[in-house]
C-alpha cells in the first residue's frame, strides 16, 4: 500500500512538471496532450465507476487507460485463435458474481475504463496482491461488467467481492474450460485422434514448416492464457496477439527436427488429475532447432520436457508446457 502511493505521488509529480514545462512553451495542445505519456486519457475517476468500486470497498487511485473493445461473438474458443474469448470467458464468471452479465452484449463495441486501486488484493493473490487493478466496462453509458485483475503477466484476479472464478463457478479449470470448447468442431475432432506421441511430432513438424497456427492449435487453453498477459503493457486489460506476448518466439524459429520422443519414468504416477483436475502426461524430446538469432538458446541438438494435458475426455491432448527441465 504505501509503496504504491509513493509510485503514484512519483507518477503525478512527474506529470504535473511534463504540463509546466509544455505551458511555458507554448501552452497545452490537444496535440500535446495526446503525446503526453503515449496516449491521451482523461484523468477524472467517473463518478459512477468509483461509486461501483466503493460499494464493494475498493477505492480508485487513478485512471490508467481508457479502452475500446469488441466483445466477441460468443464464449466459444476455437483452437488456434488467439483467446480473446477465454479472457471475456473468464472474466464474465467474475462479473456475475456481482448480479452483472456480459453475454446479452456479446459482438458489440465496449468502452473500457481501467483503475489502479489503493487496496491489496486478496490473500490468495499472493506475490501479486499489490498490482490490482479496477476493470469497468460500460455498453452505451451504463455499466455492464467490474472484476480485478493482477496486470501485466498473469492478470485473472477475482470478482468485487474478492473470490475466484473456481469459487464462484464451483468448477475446477478443466471442467470449466471443457465448456468454452466446442467438442463437434472438425478441428477438435481431428486433433483428439492424435495420440501423445502424434500429438508432439506434429507440434515440432508444424514449427519446422512455419505453421503457426498449427502450433496454437496443438496447446492447451491454460497455456493461452500466458499469450494474453505476458509481456502486456500496463494500460491494457491483455494482449492484442500472439506476437505481442513473446515477439521473438515461434517467429525465431526456422526449422525443427524431432529424433526422440520418451515418456518420464513412472509415468502411471504423473497421469494422475493435476491442480486443474486434468490428467497429465510428460515426456523428454530431443529435437534439433535451427534459429534466426541466439536468444535463450543456439542453434543446434536441444533436450525439451514436454507437458501434455487432456484438456477433456473428447478433445484429447495438447501441449500444456514446454521447458528445458523436467
Amino acid at each position: 500500500m504505501v509503496s504504491r502511493i509513493k509510485r503514484l505521488i512519483i507518477k503525478f509529480l512527474v506529470l504535473a512538471l511534463c504540463l509546466l514545462v509544455l505551458a511555458g512553451c507554448s501552452g497545452i495542445t490537444d496535440s500535446a496532450r495526446e503525446n503526453l505519456g503515449g496516449a491521451y486519457v482523461d484523468k477524472e475517476i467517473k463518478e459512477e465507476d468509483e461509486a461501483l468500486l466503493k460499494e464493494y470497498s475498493w477505492t480508485p487511485l487513478s485512471l490508467v487507460n481508457t479502452l475500446e473493445k469488441s466483445l466477441p461473438e460468443d464464449f466459444i474458443h476455437e483452437s488456434g485463435d488467439f483467446p480473446a474469448a477465454l479472457y471475456w470467458a473468464y472474466n464474465n464468471e467474475l462479473n456475475k458474481d456481482i448480479g452483472l452479465d456480459l453475454t446479452p452484449y456479446l459482438g458489440e463495441v465496449v468502452q473500457i475504463n481501467l483503475y489502479e486501486i489503493a487496496e491489496l488484493l486478496p490473500d490468495f493473490m499472493e506475490p501479486r496482491r499489490e498490482y490490482g487493478r479496477a476493470v469497468i466496462v460500460r455498453y452505451q453509458g451504463d455499466i455492464i461488467g467490474a472484476w480485478l485483475d493482477a496486470g501485466r503477466h498473469d492478470a485473472f484476479a477475482c470478482s468485487l467481492k474478492g473470490k475466484q472464478r473456481k469459487d464462484i463457478t464451483g468448477k475446477e479449470w478443466g471442467e470449466w474450460v471443457g465448456c468454452m470448447i466446442d467438442e463437434k468442431d472438425p478441428k477438435e475432432k481431428e486433433l483428439a485422434r492424435l495420440s501423445p506421441e502424434e500429438l508432439i511430432n506434429e507440434y515440432y513438424q508444424a514449427l519446422d514448416r512455419g505453421d503457426h497456427e498449427r502450433v496454437y492449435a496443438l496447446e492447451s487453453r491454460c497455456k493461452m492464457r500466458s499469450y494474453l498477459f505476458a509481456n502486456m503493457k500496463d494500460k491494457e486489460i491483455y494482449n492484442r496477439s500472439f506476437e505481442d506476448a513473446y515477439p521473438d518466439g515461434f517467429e525465431n524459429i526456422t526449422s525443427a527436427k524431432v529424433s526422440n520422443i520418451v515418456p518420464l519414468e513412472n509415468q502411471d504416477e504423473l497421469e494422475g488429475n493435476d491442480a486443474r483436475g486434468q490428467k497429465e502426461l510428460r515426456y523428454r524430446v530431443d529435437v534439433d532447432l535451427e534459429v534466426k538469432k541466439p536468444i535463450t538458446y543456439d542453434s543446434g541438438p536441444q533436450t525439451r520436457f514436454i507437458v501434455l494435458v487432456e484438456e477433456t475426455p473428447e478433445t484429447g491432448w495438447r501441449v500444456k508446457e514446454v521447458g528445458t527441465g523436467p
